[in-house]
């Protein structure tokens, strides 16, 4: 029987260990999954990403050796295969190729001109020059310039000029023996890039880039995509990149899973790490270090989240929210101020800063401003309360503390007796008093006292 119930008394044990196993990867879970896992399994597929190491060794061993071709001096033609070299033009590279229409060959090892087009089957190491478009079977290693497309189908080590739209390491991804050179590999156009094999140093377009890694800049009038971009990402509506080192700065939004450096928007910022600083109306991320969000909003997984319960001389009572980091956070606050003949209150937002003084007692900076309603449920005319606060904190148990300093005021209403609105009274006392051109300004000091939690 004892062994019975030792056996019985086990297994609810075991079970409770995996409740709270269970429990406790919950509360471990990122705050933000999206740009963690969902971009990072997204742009793995899009840029085929990431091989195993000994297969891409593999893979690259046993590349064929690049093809030996007999080379042209000269090539003259109108289309193919009116020209110099007839139907055997695809057996042979050129040192210099001119074409009054479309031209091919095997290969390029030189100078290409033509009216519309110019085909490559293999590779191109030179430039080529056309009316329309430029493509070639595998790398380029040199320039392509066209009036609407380039394509090179496998890496690029050189640049892409068009007027449209350029493509690299699109039909052929496999890795290049010419991948690894040292040059300054561009990619500029009209409309969209599109690069997905080895890393560029430049990459412009007037709509979106697409680039597998970026050593350099990333610009686009709408939207970027990236693995990787150590330098600068600059979009016009969204930024998408995995891993930023350096600045990610969008009209709209940025989307990465590791920023070291700065995230800036319009609207939103969104990111798993982020080393540096996050600029935007909204900034959100699972962790934060070494900077801070600076935004109307700020949703940091670990960082600085307090209830706070105050009263002053104004509004007499106020609850609010602070969120963000210890080094800048947000504030949202409504108060009351409760009179026998006169029910005001007040919407208010601000920011705040704590600077540690010991591990018990720290000094807040604080800056609000209140919309404030008199006897109605929201108020038409100019009440603005304006504060500053110099607040004095003590911890005193499980994450309370006592928050008192003084507060300096500035109440900024309305006054025009003609149109029957009067200035606010909201301040039990001033010191100034003062209407200009229907604006009356008054100012106090006055006393915060509040239980932060």
């Amino acid at each position: 029987m004892a062994v019975g119930d030792s056996l019985k008394t086990d297994k609810p044990s075991k079970k409770r260990k995996k409740m709270a196993t269970t429990r406790k990867a919950k509360q471990n879970k990122p705050l933000m999954g999206v740009p963690k896992l969902r971009l990072n399994k997204l742009l793995n597929r899009l840029f085929f990403d990431k091989p195993n190491p000994t297969v891409a060794k593999s893979r690259i061993n046993s590349l064929p050796k690049p093809a030996v071709y007999p080379i042209r001096e000269v090539q003259l033609g109108f289309v193919y295969p009116l020209s110099t070299n007839g139907i055997d033009a695809h057996n042979y590279s050129n040192k210099l190729s001119i074409n009054a229409l479309i031209g091919s060959a095997a290969a390029l090892d030189g100078l290409e001109f033509a009216g519309f087009g110019n085909i490559e089957k293999d590779y191109v190491k030179g430039a080529q020059f056309a009316g329309f478009f430029n493509t070639t079977g595998n790398q380029v290693q040199g320039l392509q310039a066209a009036g609407f497309f380039n394509n090179a189908g496998g890496a690029l080590a050189g640049a892409q000029l068009a007027g449209f739209f350029n493509l690299a390491g699109v039909t052929n991804r496999s890795a290049s023996r010419l991948a690894h050179k040292p040059t300054m590999n561009i990619q500029a156009a009209g409309f969209g890039n599109l690069h997905l094999n080895g890393s560029l140093n430049f990459q412009a377009a007037g709509f979106f880039n697409i680039g597998r890694q970026i050593d350099g800049f990333q610009g686009a009038g709408f939207l970027n995509i990236s693995k990787e971009v150590s330098g600068f990402q600059a979009s016009g509506f969204v930024g998408v990149c995995e891993k930023i080192h350096g600045a990610q700065i969008s009209g709209f939004m940025n989307v990465a899973d590791q920023v070291e450096g700065l995230q800036m928007a319009g609207l939103l910022n969104i990111a798993h790490k982020v080393k540096g600083s996050q600029i935007g109306f909204i900034n959100i991320a699972d962790s934060l270090t070494h900077g801070v969000p600076i935004g109307f909003l700020s949703i940091i997984k670990n960082g600085y989240r307090k209830f706070e319960i105050w009263g002053s001389e104004s509004l007499h009572s106020n609850i609010g929210y602070k969120i963000g980091v210890r080094k800048f956070y947000n504030i949202f606050a409504i108060g009351a101020q409760f009179l026998p003949d006169k029910f005001r209150w007040g919407l208010g937002y601000g920011i705040g800063t704590i600077r540690d003084i010991n591990a018990k007692s720290n000094f807040n900076f604080e800056a609000m401003v209140y919309h404030i309603n008199e006897n109605k449920f929201w108020e038409e005319n100019l009440r603005v309360l304006n504060q500053v606060k110099f607040l004095y904190g003590r911890e005193f148990s499980n994450g309370m503390s006592l928050q008192v300093g003084p507060t300096f005021n500035l109440l900024v209403s309305q006054d025009t007796p003609e149109s029957n609105v009067l200035a606010s009274e909201l301040p039990p006392y001033h010191f100034f008093d003062s209407t200009i051109n229907g604006i009356n300004l008054k100012l106090w000091g006055g006393l915060h006292l509040g239980l932060r939690f």
